[in-house]
């Protein structure tokens, strides 16, 4: 692919760099960064220590976040080995080295772990290493969604103009919602009293959608209120409402009576107006809400599209207050999408990576 040679040597690190030295190279390119041991005595260029071959260390991603790392891979869709997508955060020896724990997924008999790049805090990369520090987190699971990833803040040029324009913005208490009732929930663990707040809010269906015609994957992008209400301060300031608008996949609320295949065949229609036959609509799996807060259940779908089901513009429901526009992202562009200045839910880098390994066609 880079139309370079690669030697392989099955030895130790110094042998190795010996044998570079043997071929008359003077410097080597490694993926060293502070976290690593001993990294943070590095720059960006450092002789090796007296002892080991004599090469310049040139270290590009010394400063790299392990959070932008797995973004720079994710966005540009390069391959890895696939013990990262089994839990796998650092790969030594195979003797001390195991899936991170801070990745297994709880509730299941059999130990099954997240995706390398669901680990939220980086200072726990080598866990799964047999001596590793203990953790400083309880809670490193997140899939990210924005880094400070070096990359060209031009790649958004992929997204058109979504021209909105907002005023006569307040905000008020509500004691009751029709959408998002909020309750309190008293409860006893170990005879101890606690209380929690939380959102009755009804479960969810969203569908990762491809149009093979136009080789391209098909979100929504809409204006969300509470992303504009969190962005401009609590209502402190009054940003551009362009800034708040979200790229998702197409989802709804399952508020009619339907099956959940069928409220996702409902809500691609309303919402990118597309009649897609219920049976054709492909199960993903099930995932959770917002776990502190509604702990609802999320149905994920795949549906392909095609130009024959395309019976309206879609757009949303009036009624139910939607302002949406459909997008239609070429697969050779999904940088635009994953770009950081793109606000996306949490859920958008699975669906990214579920599409990516089980229905992209190979290069």
């Amino acid at each position: 692919q880079y139309q370079r040679r690669v030697h392989g040597d099955c030895g130790s690190q110094k042998r190795g760099l010996q044998v570079v030295v043997n071929h008359g190279k003077r410097a080597v390119f490694m993926g060293t960064r502070r976290t690593d041991p001993h990294g943070n005595t590095l720059s960006h260029m450092t002789p090796t220590t007296p002892g080991w071959p004599a090469l310049m260390r040139i270290t590009p991603i010394l400063d790299w976040s392990y959070q932008t790392v797995w973004s720079y891979i994710l966005a540009r869709n390069l391959p890895y080995p696939s013990l990262y997508s089994i839990g796998y955060t650092s790969i030594g020896p195979k003797i001390s080295t195991r899936p991170n724990p801070f990745l297994r997924i709880s509730g299941n008999s059999s130990p099954q772990y997240y995706h390398a790049a669901c680990l939220k805090d980086g200072s726990l990369e080598r866990c799964g290493r047999a001596g590793a520090p203990s953790p400083r987190s309880s809670s490193p699971l997140e899939l990210q969604t924005q880094t400070n990833e070096p990359l060209d803040d031009t790649q958004d040029r992929h997204l058109p103009p979504f021209p909105l324009e907002i005023t006569n913005v307040r905000v008020e208490d509500l004691q009751r919602s029709n959408w998002n009732p909020m309750k309190r929930m008293y409860y006893k663990i170990d005879g101890a009293e606690y209380q929690w707040d939380l959102v009755d809010r009804k479960d969810i269906v969203a569908c990762v959608m491809y149009h093979p015609q136009r080789d391209s994957l098909v979100f929504v992008r809409q204006f969300r209120p509470a992303v504009y209400y969190v962005d401009s301060g609590r209502l402190g300031s009054r940003p551009n409402a362009v800034d708040s608008c979200t790229v998702e996949m197409c989802a709804g609320v399952m508020d009619k009576g339907l099956t959940p295949r069928e409220t996702m065949a409902l809500e691609i229609e309303e919402e990118c107006g597309y009649r897609v036959p219920v049976e054709s609509i492909e199960e993903v799996g099930v995932e959770r809400d917002n776990l502190s807060l509604t702990g609802s259940k999320v149905h994920i779908f795949y549906a392909e599209l095609n130009d024959g089901m395309k019976v309206s513009s879609g757009g949303g429901v009036a009624a139910e207050n939607e302002l949406i526009e459909v997008l239609y992202v070429p697969l050779d562009s999904l940088d635009s999408v994953l770009h950081k200045n793109v606000i996306k839910p949490m859920g958008f880098f699975f669906a990214m990576d579920w599409f990516t390994r089980n229905k992209m066609r190979p290069m």
